[in-house]
């Protein structure tokens, strides 16, 4: 059994179009410095590792909620957060962003 007595956070978005829900949740025990990372069709979900100065992306564990009636979902991206770590949570409208002539931003034009 898992207990968690440190911070929860947790984004719940409603997509409009097709009432599907996307979820990212987030525990921290910060006695232990632990974190768990949840994301149901939410991301991108970062962790920056300050000592070796790199980014990691925390793939989603699964679909939107609601997408298909009994999926199964993987179980949390576990991580130790280090002195000078990061959990960056971005969403997605940062890398669909368009320039002015409609080129999509997209993962390349990111610089980790």
């Amino acid at each position: 059994m898992d207990y968690w007595t440190g911070s929860t956070s947790c984004w719940l978005t409603i997509c409009p179009q097709t009432d599907l829900l996307r979820l990212r949740s987030s525990f921290l025990d910060p006695v232990s410095s632990q974190v768990k990372v949840l994301s149901a069709g939410h991301g991108p979900i970062l962790w920056y590792q300050y000592a070796a100065d790199q980014f990691e992306n925390l793939e989603a564990q699964g679909i939107p909620l609601g997408m298909i009636a009994g999926v199964k979902y993987s179980q949390a991206n576990q991580r130790r957060l280090a002195p000078g770590d990061m959990l960056v949570l971005v969403t997605d409208g940062f890398y669909e962003w368009e320039d002015p002539p409609a080129n999509s931003l997209g993962w390349a034009g990111w610089k980790w």
